[in-house]
């Protein structure tokens, strides 16, 4: 069970990141499409500055929070993204993707290790018999 602990934990902690990256994500796309936030003709260090003062968390993708990011910046999750993402569509997915990954990092939160580890004998229980099923059915 202790590494059912341990894997919960690591799983906690990396959606958990995607989650406040995916919250950042909208939170800047909404601020630039809103006029809140300016982005174009500004100077680096200016720009940089408001996204600290807005309280955005510098983090590279696949970095945990909390550790140095290896950019120079720490933003370029932010600032690199495709004027794509600065639709009304693409705003209203990353709110919905953000939904969906509360969710799941609420569920997991709530669940035991033992929990995880019955829920995956059921579903190996039910590959192997769906296995022996196919195979019955070749004989």
């Amino acid at each position: 069970m202790e590494h059912y602990a341990k894997r919960k934990e690591w799983q906690l902690k990396t959606m958990s990141n995607e989650l406040l990256m995916i919250s950042n994500q909208a939170r800047f796309y909404e601020l630039v499409t809103e006029g809140k936030l300016t982005v174009i003709n500004q100077k680096k260090e200016a720009l940089l500055g408001k996204l600290r003062e807005l309280n955005f968390t510098p983090l590279n993708s696949g970095e945990s929070v909390g550790e140095e990011p290896s950019s120079s910046t720490g933003f370029d999750y932010l600032l690199r993204a495709p004027l794509w993402n600065l639709t009304q569509e693409r705003i209203e997915q990353m709110k919905e993707k953000h939904n969906k990954k509360r969710v799941e990092v609420e569920i997991l939160h709530r669940r035991q290790p033992t929990d995880i580890w019955q829920e995956e004998l059921r579903e190996l229980g039910d590959y192997f018999h769906d296995l022996a099923k196919k195979d019955a059915r070749r004989h």
